[in-house]
C-alpha cells in the first residue's frame, strides 16, 4: 500500500483527507509518510480554536506549520489569556481570515498588541451578536479600522452604533477609510442614524457584494438634488430590504449597476401604497423588472403584504413569462380573519424559477370564495415540474386533484398536504381516546382524453383514501412511480375487505404510515401484483397493541385492505401512533 500511495498526486490525497475526521487522519499519516505534507496542508490550512483545545500545544505546532493556517476561528476558551491568543494570531503570519468570539475583552487584546497581518482579507464577529453589547461591537469596529488598508470583507452590526460618530466622524468617513474593501453587510441599523443607499455607493467605491437590511431611502430627502447616477461597474450583487415596492429604488439600481449578475430583493408593501400605485408598478414589472433580471444569473423577490391584495394575482403573469422557462411552485393556504399575502419569487439564468406563496384569507364569510392559487394554475400550469399545496388550516374547502393534473400536464413531482378536520371516533380499547383527522380530496370528472403521463412523484398528505380515488389516479396518471401516503385515512367498508386497485401502475416505490389503523386491535394488508402474468400476493398484519407491522404468509383473517398494482419494487411502512416514534420499516418484493 505504501509503494502506491506514493505515486497519488497530491490532489487526491488532499480531496482523500478532506472526507476523513481529523481523528483518522494521524493514523493515515502513519500508514504512508508520503500523505504527510497534503495532510498538513488540510489539517492547519482552517483553524478553530474551542474550549478543550491545548492552547500551549497548539502554538507549539505552529512554529512549523504556522505558514499554512489561512483562516483562524477563536472560540470562547475559559483558559486563554491575552499572551497566548497574541503569540497564537503572531504564529500564523498568512492569516486571510479572523473571525473572534464576541467578548469584548479579546478585541481590546488586539486592539492594543495590533499584531501586523498583512494579508488579512476578513475580520468577524462569532456567536451571538446583539445591538446591545456596544463595548464589544465598538470594540470590532477600532480593531477593524487598525485593518483598512487590508480588508476586503466588512460586516457592520449596528449602524446606529455611537462609536462612528464619537471617534470616526460618522460611518460614512468610517466606511470611506477602508479602500480595498469589496464586500459589505450592513445587518441592522436605526431610523435616526439613516444611510442614505445613494451615499453609501459613493463613499464605497469599489464594491463586488452589498447585503443592506436597513430599509432606509434612497438619498437624503433634504438633498435629492445631488443624486448620482454615475455607473458603478465593479457591483456584481446586491442584497436589499425596502419599506415599499419603490420604483425609484429599482430603477436607480439597474441604470447604475451595469455588471450585476445577482439582485435580491425584499420588501414589505402596504395596502395604500400598492393601491395608490398598482398601474405604475404592474407597467414598470412587465416592461422593465423581468426584461432586466433575465441577464442575471441569479435573481429573487420577497413581498410581504398585510392584506389581500391582488399583487399576487398580478405577479402570475410575471412569474413565467417566458414560455421556455420551468417552475417550482408551491402555496400555503390558510383561513383567518387576519389576512396576509406573501410573494417569492427565486429566479435563475437557466429559466428555472422557484416560486413560493401565501395566502390567508377570510373562506369562512363565503363559500363561492376562489381559492387563490387556482389562477397561478391557469396562468403557468404547463411550465410547472414541482408544485406543492398545503392547506394547514381548519378550513372546509378540498384540493380538486382533476383540475391540477389537467392544468399542470408536465409536472413531474406533486405534493399535496390537507386540512386538518380533528374529530373523536370510536378505539377498540375503551381506554383510549383517539383522534382522527378527517380530509376530503376532490377529485371532479375527468375527461377520459386527459392523461398525465409526466408525473413521476405524487404525496399525499392528510387526505381521505378512498378505492374510488386510487382508481382514478392510476388511470390518469399513468406512469407514477413513486407514491407517498402520510397521516392519511382509508375508507374501509366494514367486515369486507376495501380493494385499491392501482393494477395500472408500475411502482418503485409506495410509502405510506399506519397510523389511522391503530383504531382496530389488528389490520391486515395484502400487497397484490400482476407483473409478468403471475399473480402474486403477499399479507402484513399491523398488531396496534405491539405496535409491530410485520409480514406473515396466507392467514384465515379477513383482509382489511387490497393493494393491487401491477408491479411494485419497495414497500415503506411508517409504524407508531405518534411521529416521535415512529419506525420505517422496508419490503423488497
Amino acid at each position: 500500500m505504501n509503494s502506491q500511495a506514493m505515486y497519488l498526486p497530491s490532489e487526491i490525497l488532499f480531496r482523500v483527507f478532506k472526507e476523513i475526521s481529523r481523528e483518522q487522519q494521524p493514523v493515515l499519516q502513519i500508514v504512508c509518510k508520503s500523505w504527510y505534507y497534503p495532510a498538513r496542508q488540510i489539517c492547519f490550512s482552517s483553524l478553530h480554536l474551542k474550549d478543550k483545545c491545548d492552547v500551549s500545544k497548539l502554538i507549539y505546532s505552529l512554529q512549523s506549520a504556522g505558514q499554512l493556517v489561512k483562516s483562524l476561528k477563536l472560540d470562547k476558551h475559559t483558559k486563554l489569556n491575552q499572551h497566548d491568543m497574541i503569540r497564537l494570531i503572531r504564529a500564523c503570519p498568512q492569516l486571510g481570515e479572523l473571525c473572534i468570539y464576541n467578548l469584548a475583552s479579546y478585541f481590546e487584546w488586539l486592539f492594543t498588541e495590533h499584531v501586523p497581518l498583512p494579508r488579512l482579507k476578513r475580520l468577524a464577529l462569532m456567536g451571538r451578536v446583539s445591538w446591545r453589547s456596544n463595548e464589544t461591537n465598538a470594540c470590532y469596529y477600532r480593531v477593524a479600522h487598525q485593518y483598512r488598508d487590508q480588508l476586503e470583507n466588512l460586516e457592520i452590526i449596528l449602524a446606529c452604533s455611537p462609536v462612528f460618530g464619537q471617534e470616526f466622524g460618522g460611518i460614512m468617513n468610517y466606511l470611506a477609510s477602508f479602500g480595498n474593501l469589496r464586500d459589505l453587510f450592513i445587518l441592522s441599523g436605526s431610523r435616526n442614524v439613516c444611510v442614505y443607499f445613494d451615499q453609501l455607493l459613493n463613499h464605497c467605491r469599489g464594491l463586488e457584494r452589498l447585503k443592506i437590511d436597513l430599509g432606509h431611502p434612497l438619498v437624503d430627502p433634504n438633498n435629492t438634488n445631488h443624486l448620482s447616477f454615475q455607473l458603478y461597474p465593479t457591483m456584481r450583487s446586491i442584497d436589499i430590504f425596502l419599506t415599499k415596492f419603490s420604483l425609484p429604488y429599482f430603477r436607480y439600481m439597474m441604470h447604475r449597476f451595469v455588471n450585476l449578475s445577482e439582485m435580491h430583493v425584499r420588501m414589505n408593501q402596504s395596502r395604500m401604497d400598492w393601491i395608490a400605485d398598482k398601474k405604475d408598478i404592474v407597467s414598470f414589472m412587465k416592461r422593465e423588472y423581468i426584461p432586466f433580471i433575465k441577464q442575471l444569473s441569479h435573481s429573487s423577490l420577497v413581498i410581504k403584504m398585510q392584506d389581500a391584495s391582488c399583487i399576487a394575482d398580478a405577479m402570475a403573469e410575471f412569474t413565467c413569462n417566458d414560455a421556455a422557462s420551468t417552475v417550482d411552485a408551491s402555496f400555503e393556504i390558510h383561513d383567518g380573519r387576519h389576512q396576509r399575502t406573501e410573494i417569492s419569487l427565486d429566479k435563475k439564468r437557466n429559466n428555472s424559477t422557484i416560486a413560493h406563496y401565501l395566502f390567508m384569507r377570510d373562506f369562512s364569510s363565503s363559500e363561492s370564495t376562489e381559492l387563490p392559487f387556482l389562477k397561478h394554475l391557469v396562468t403557468y400550469g404547463s411550465q410547472i415540474k414541482k408544485l406543492a399545496i398545503n392547506m394547514s388550516s381548519l378550513m372546509s374547502r378540498s384540493i380538486d386533484l382533476g383540475l391540477i393534473l389537467k392544468e399542470c400536464g408536465s409536472v413531474k413531482e406533486l405534493q399535496l398536504d390537507l386540512a386538518r378536520m380533528w374529530e373523536l371516533y370510536c378505539s377498540w380499547d375503551d381506554q383510549m381516546k383517539v383522534f382522527q383527522s378527517r380530509s376530503n380530496l376532490t377529485v371532479t370528472t375527468i375527461n377520459d382524453n386527459v392523461i398525465n403521463d409526466h408525473l413521476v412523484r405524487l404525496q399525499l398528505s392528510r387526505a381521505m383514501i378512498t378505492p374510488g380515488l386510487i382508481n382514478k389516479m392510476s388511470r390518469h396518471i399513468p406512469n407514477l412511480r413513486y407514491l407517498n401516503l402520510f397521516n392519511c385515512t382509508f375508507f374501509m367498508e366494514d367486515g369486507n375487505t376495501t380493494e385499491f386497485d392501482m393494477s395500472n401502475l408500475d411502482l418503485k416505490m409506495l410509502v405510506m404510515d399506519v397510523k389511522s389503523f391503530y383504531h382496530l386491535p389488528h389490520t391486515c394488508f395484502k400487497i397484490s401484483s400482476a407483473g409478468g402474468g403471475n399473480e402474486k400476493g403477499e399479507y402484513y398484519l399491523l398488531d396496534a397493541a405491539l405496535n409491530s407491522f410485520e409480514k406473515v404468509t396466507s392467514t384465515d383473517r379477513v383482509v382489511n385492505i387490497e393493494l393491487r398494482v401491477h408491479s411494485i419494487e419497495t414497500l415503506q411502512v411508517h409504524v407508531g401512533k405518534y411521529s416521535r416514534k415512529q419506525q420505517i420499516q422496508e419490503y423488497i418484493f
